[in-house]
This record gives C-alpha cells, sequence and structure tokens, in this order.
C-alpha cells in the first residue's frame, strides 16, 4: 500500500474521476455526447462533496 507504484496508481485513479466528473458536470459524457441533466447535476454534485475535504487540506 505504501509502494511506489500504487501511490501511482491511486493517483492516476483519483486523476481520471475527478476529470470525469468534471466533465460529466460540464454536460459531457465520457464518449463526447451530451450528458443527461441528471447525470450533469449528479457529476456536479460528487464534486462538491469533495469541497469541504479538499478545502481542509487547502487544495482549494
Amino acid at each position: 500500500m505504501d509502494s511506489e507504484a500504487y501511490a501511482k496508481e491511486r493517483a492516476y485513479k483519483i486523476a481520471n474521476q475527478l476529470l470525469y466528473f468534471y466533465n460529466l458536470a460540464q454536460g459531457t459524457n465520457p464518449d463526447g455526447s451530451a450528458a443527461a441533466a441528471g447525470n450533469v447535476e449528479w457529476g456536479k454534485n460528487v464534486l462538491l462533496q469533495l469541497d469541504p475535504f479538499m478545502t481542509e487540506l487547502n487544495l482549494l
């Protein structure tokens, strides 16, 4: 769990998830098509749930 390979893998997965939810909140599905309104809202809400945690870590 503390290995360099593990850290890189987790960082990659975290970055991909953040990008996925950012794009979704902007109205874009992974395939480039328009996201449904409910999915846009879901993407936005997932990101907003991270706000307190990221603010606490001084990342925002």
